[in-house]
């Protein structure tokens, strides 16, 4: 029974997943800051759910968290070029040079991220 149990809380907490991306992605793309900040704490509450319950995964529920964390990597790049977009404002807005404010992660020669787990 608790076998079952697990598998269902994990398909609960992998849709929950999936919904947090998509509102995420709403967000990013409409620039939606107080939007953005809520999907990221349902994001880190389910994602410290799922980190306990890893170990009882079915190999289909393994898939889906691969496809998941491909939503998470394109939500990624979506954030760095919305962080570009809000510095070039901020330039505009201040009279400032957009290459003083921050660079991007494209002008950071050897910065990585491990989107691998």
């Amino acid at each position: 029974m608790k076998e079952a149990d697990d598998k269902k809380r994990i398909e609960e907490i992998l849709r929950g997943l999936e919904q947090a991306l998509i509102d995420e992605r709403r967000s990013l793309t409409s620039l939606d800051g107080e939007a953005l900040d809520a999907s990221a704490g349902v994001k880190e509450r389910l994602g410290r759910e799922l980190s306990d319950a890893v170990g009882s995964m079915t190999p289909e529920q393994r898939s889906e968290l691969e496809r998941l964390r491909n939503m998470l990597r394109d939500n990624l790049i979506l954030l760095v070029h919305a962080r570009d977009h809000a510095t070039g404002m901020a330039a505009l807005i201040t009279g400032q040079d957009p290459g003083n404010l921050a660079p991007s992660a494209s002008q950071n020669e050897g910065l990585r991220l491990d989107l691998r787990g």
